[in-house]
């Protein structure tokens, strides 16, 4: 159950990531109410491993969130100068 809860984790915040869904609909945050309860289930049962995938995937959705926002800018600053 927990590993499940895990896996909506990463596929969620991945796609709020790659700009594929946005933190805006009700869905969002539905999915990651179930993927928390079902990591919740989990851990009642055996050790704690699902935690601590969640932790290191934020770690590397939030660095990859950060190079894409960063980079975004500089890509469209290029794209104004040589159109304009």
């Amino acid at each position: 159950m927990g590993m499940a809860g895990f896996g909506l984790y990463v596929l969620n915040d991945l796609y709020l990531t790659l700009d594929r869904l946005t933190a805006a609909p009700v869905a969002y945050f539905a999915i990651n109410g179930v993927a928390a309860l079902m990591g919740r289930v989990g851990m009642t049962v055996s050790f704690n491993l699902p935690s601590a995938l969640i932790r290191i995937f934020w770690i590397m959705a939030s660095a990859l969130a950060i190079f894409i926002r960063l980079r975004r800018p500089a890509q469209a600053d290029v794209f104004r100068q040589s159109v304009g």
